[in-house]
């Protein structure tokens, strides 16, 4: 992920088409639509969740990453970063490729959220 309004070098990264704005072309309404899309309640057995893990990430990312998706599967406010990785895995699966990096936000996100369970 990139930072062009943080960063020089992901601003040049951006204006010469090394990376590309997601953004870019989307509604606020699209936008919303994705995220509802992506925040779809499903579960999956463990076992299926670990293949899921092994086949997105690389080896030494898939324990952290899996054991932080158990976590937020048990926590109800990071759930929703759990159903985002499931959802965004089975459109991977169907051809989006551009989803794997929603995958590896999900479990970004999902560790953010399970840092915040204890605060109030």
């Amino acid at each position: 992920m990139a930072w062009p309004t943080r960063s020089q070098k992901d601003y040049t990264a951006l204006r010469k088409g090394v990376v590309k704005d997601i953004m870019a072309g989307s509604t606020k309404a699209t936008r919303k639509k994705e995220k509802e899309m992506l925040a779809r309640p499903i579960e999956v057995k463990d076992e299926e969740l670990r293949t899921f893990v092994d086949e997105v990430f690389a080896e030494e990312y898939r324990n952290s990453s899996f054991n932080t998706l158990i976590e937020a599967k048990k926590n109800s406010k990071a759930i929703v970063a759990y159903y985002n990785f499931i959802n965004a895995y089975y459109l991977i699966q169907k051809g989006e490729d551009a989803y794997g990096n929603v995958c590896c936000m999900a479990v970004d996100h999902a560790k953010q959220l399970l840092k915040l369970k204890g605060k109030k």
